[in-house]
């Protein structure tokens, strides 16, 4: 599928029973209230920069819509094109979605700010973030690269990148507390990304890690 803005995206992806998903349906609905209406508000989407925190306003357009990677606790999780970029922009319908999923997803924020210093090197980079379509959605986008760990034969050199990354999280008094091959993406360079920390904590550290190291090599040895 080659780019498309959303509504382009939303006629060509209807899924077997004729049924879009509905924050695909929430979209194309706000798309065209910004289209009818050029003096309605624009959502706002807060974008980091080289450390400094931008507060701008984005409509649907500005978002290249091309498929959905994936579904989970968060919400959908879409693939498009955004600033020159392409990303993983995890989207929750906050009409929806009980408050506990809101809290997840703005604690993942925060522990990626906290983190700033290997974005990009052990875990994503952190593009946006903030709540979208007027209130009605909150999401993150994230730089994608690679493919999931369960599409890969992993070798010792990828296992050893692996656990480099956990060890420079934990470092940060961060503990990831979901890894999974879902959750670990490989580039063809054989880099190691870590993704997903709606389940991470920052508390009891200590006593947490040695078993959280034990079930995380348990992973990587597969």
């Amino acid at each position: 599928m080659g780019e498309q803005t959303f509504p382009e995206f939303y006629q060509t992806s209807k899924c077997k029973d004729s049924e879009s998903p509905p924050v695909l349906k929430a979209y194309a609905y706000l798309t065209r209230r910004v289209k009818e209406n050029s003096k309605s508000l624009k959502p706002q989407v807060v974008v980091p920069v080289q450390g400094t925190i931008i507060h701008q306003n984005y409509n649907f357009t500005d978002f290249k819509f091309k498929s959905i990677l994936g579904e989970g606790r968060s919400g959908k999780t879409l693939l498009c094109e955004f600033c020159d970029n392409t990303i993983a922009l995890k989207s929750v319908d906050l009409s929806k979605a009980p408050p506990y999923v809101l809290e997840e997803m703005q604690k993942e924020v925060e522990i990626y700010k906290d983190l700033v210093d290997i974005q990009g090197k052990y875990i994503l980079k952190l593009i946006c973030y903030g709540y979208y379509g007027g209130g009605m959605s909150f999401v993150i986008s994230m730089i994608i690269v690679g493919t999931i760990l369960s599409k890969h034969n992993i070798i010792k050199r990828q296992r050893t990148k692996a656990l480099k990354g956990l060890e420079a999280i934990h470092k940060y008094g961060i503990l990831h507390n979901d890894i999974r091959e879902e959750n670990i993406l490989i580039n063809d360079n054989d880099d190691i990304y870590l993704i997903d920390f709606g389940m991470a904590s920052q508390e009891d550290t200590k006593k947490k890690r040695k078993l959280f190291d034990k079930n995380s090599s348990n992973i990587l040895t597969c």
